[in-house]
């Protein structure tokens, strides 16, 4: 895939993508609430990359971003952000210890991942340094297009400064504002035990343990993790 189809102009998402038209997927069953408001103008775009430019344009910074570490915010990558992004990428990919990626991948090939399809992906910035990157997108097409589902990764300079928390808490409030009615992480490794702790602390659950379902450069078959959270609580 082409590098300028998988990072986008701001705001952009293939128009072809799917839920177009009707993105972010419709909330049945619940009372009105802020999210539904986002998601009532939303609607009447004409696509996917209208909706995610509508919603970039009045809520990606605030009030959705969160002050650990201080300043950041947030914004959409775009196709100045490639050497940035693959900087990021592609340690976490070639350790092959946490996400379930060729440790071979190349450059165009992880940022096309990352990028693009259903991927809406964001950048974390502190004062103009980039610190962590993370994406969001339907979970499931039709019938499970309402749980959405996400990916982080911190830069290496960052790490332990709590950019992973921050990033998380930006995206379950942009996740309940476009309409999502639950977060689900399908496949996190066991032996990753900082994510797993900082998704249990902001709510996430183990609704399920594949066995031996992930080959650990170090340990060997290890297990992944089902995590979810549901959304609609409290509103």
């Amino acid at each position: 895939m082409p590098l300028a189809a998988a990072l986008r102009k701001p705001g952009e998402i293939p128009v072809d993508a799917p839920g177009c038209g009707k993105y972010p997927p419709p909330l049945p069953g619940r009372a009105p609430g802020a999210g539904d408001a986002l998601q009532g103008a939303a609607a009447d775009c004409k696509s996917a990359g209208e909706t995610h430019a509508w919603f970039d344009s009045r809520v990606a910074h605030h009030p959705f971003s969160v002050s650990e570490p201080a300043h950041m915010i947030f914004r959409p990558a775009t196709a100045d952000d490639a050497d940035t992004l693959w900087a990021m990428l592609e340690p976490v990919f070639r350790a092959g210890d946490t996400y379930a990626v060729d440790p071979d991948i190349g450059r165009e090939a992880a940022l096309g991942y990352w990028c693009a399809g259903n991927h809406y992906a964001l950048l974390a910035e502190e004062e103009g340094r980039v610190l962590g990157t993370y994406y969001i997108c339907p979970n499931q097409s039709g019938g499970g297009a309402h749980v959405c589902n996400c990916g982080f990764v911190t830069a290496s300079e960052a790490q332990g400064r709590g950019v992973a928390r921050s990033m998380l808490r930006d995206a379950l409030a942009r996740a309940r504002a476009m309409g999502y009615r639950a977060m689900q992480f399908n496949f996190v490794v066991e032996t990753n035990a900082r994510a797993i702790a900082t998704w249990a602390a902001q709510g996430f659950a183990v609704v399920g343990r594949l066995p031996g379902a992930f080959r650990h450069p170090e340990q060997g078959y290890v297990d992944a993790l089902v995590m979810y959270r549901d959304l609609t609580e409290g509103t």
